[in-house]
């Protein structure tokens, strides 16, 4: 005698409701993302051919802006009540050294990156590179735009 297979039957459930929830989700955090921090003043980047990638954690950032004024912001500074550690913050060059010194002992692992405007002049740059040097802070990086 010869055996009879059993046909499988097959299991249907209907998706229409998961899939209604993962594109909610989706718009949702498409809507409320904040894809880049924005910036508290605009700066145009000088152009270079170098092309090293900047960290993504851990960067005290000091941006000069085109009249010549100092931001600073540190991201992973641990002591809120250092100034730049919440974001970035309007300082004087003079004062930039102390706020510098402070930043790095609340977060050792800190890099350092100036972001200039094109148009900044050379003297305050040379004012924020000196404090930096006045810091101990002997690496830092330039960011540029890549040039095409």
């Amino acid at each position: 005698m010869a055996k009879h297979k059993m046909k499988r039957v097959g299991i249907s459930m209907d998706m229409t409701a998961m899939v209604d929830v993962a594109f909610l989700l989706l718009t949702f955090f498409m809507l409320t993302t904040q894809f880049r921090q924005p910036e508290v003043v605009p700066i145009e980047l000088p152009s270079s051919h170098a092309e090293v990638k900047l960290p993504t954690s851990n960067i005290m950032m000091i941006s000069v802006s085109k009249t010549g004024e100092v931001y600073i912001g540190a991201d992973g500074a641990n002591d809120t009540d250092v100034p730049g550690a919440n974001g970035d913050v309007r300082i004087q060059p003079s004062d930039l050294k102390d706020v510098l010194v402070q930043l790095r002992s609340a977060n050792t692992r800190l890099r350092s990156v100036i972001k200039a405007d094109a148009g900044a002049p050379y003297g305050t740059i040379e004012d924020v590179m000196t404090a930096l040097k006045d810091a101990r802070i002997t690496r830092f990086s330039l960011i540029t735009s890549l040039e095409g």
